[in-house]
């Protein structure tokens, strides 16, 4: 995907994709799974399109606020502060070994997540059964949940919202993706086998 602001190209993406497999194959429940900006890109679509999907599993979903840009930054800068009292790493960065161009543009990219995101949302125009997935040490989770709570009430779609011990935005750790996987899969088979029944969980 882009690393620009906007995200309506990659929306469009999506709704080409869903009609792809759509008009292809027919299935009888399409679900979307998406982490970080792609998660954000697959509510936005739900919100401005009429699509024929089942649900959503939405990991790390961000929303456009100061507040949250300036916490990304500061998660994100923490992470390199820490990664420097690793001897290693702080040899490379002393003799310019490390990757300074490419730090200081996932700061910038951190900063920027202002407006990197940011879509009206006065209703959903494809309602559907949404899975949030955040981890607890992922410095946009606790704003961002409120954020899509608020939303999911305010809207009355069936949501579900969980919280991975530890696990950071990216759930880079291999129990973390193990956790996900489960809990998707558990999600799912309730989706599948109830129909429209609410899954609504905290």
């Amino acid at each position: 995907m882009p690393a620009g602001n906007d995200i309506s190209s990659d929306i469009e993406d999506l709704l080409n994709a869903i009609k792809f497999f759509k008009t292809k194959y027919n299935p009888s429940r399409i679900f979307l799974f998406g982490i970080s900006r792609g998660a954000r890109v697959s509510i936005s679509a739900l919100v401005e399109n009429d699509i024929p999907v089942s649900g959503a599993c939405l990991l790390s979903t961000p929303f456009s606020s100061s507040k949250v840009a300036a916490k990304n930054f500061s998660g994100r800068l923490k992470e390199y502060l820490y990664k420097f009292t690793n001897p290693d790493s702080l040899k490379k960065v002393l003799t310019g070994k490390a990757d300074l161009k490419q730090i200081a543009k996932t700061l910038t990219f951190a900063l920027g997540s202002q407006k990197r995101y940011h879509r009206s949302s006065n209703g959903f125009k494809t309602k559907c059964p949404l899975f949030f997935i955040y981890g607890s040490k992922d410095p946009i989770a606790k704003d961002s949940s409120i954020y899509y709570r608020k939303i999911c009430e305010k809207f009355n779609l069936l949501f579900k919202m969980i919280e991975i011990k530890n696990a950071n935005h990216s759930f880079f750790h291999y129990q973390w993706k193990e956790q996900i996987m489960e809990m998707t899969e558990k999600w799912l088979m309730e989706n599948v086998n109830s129909g429209e029944s609410d899954v609504r969980s905290f």
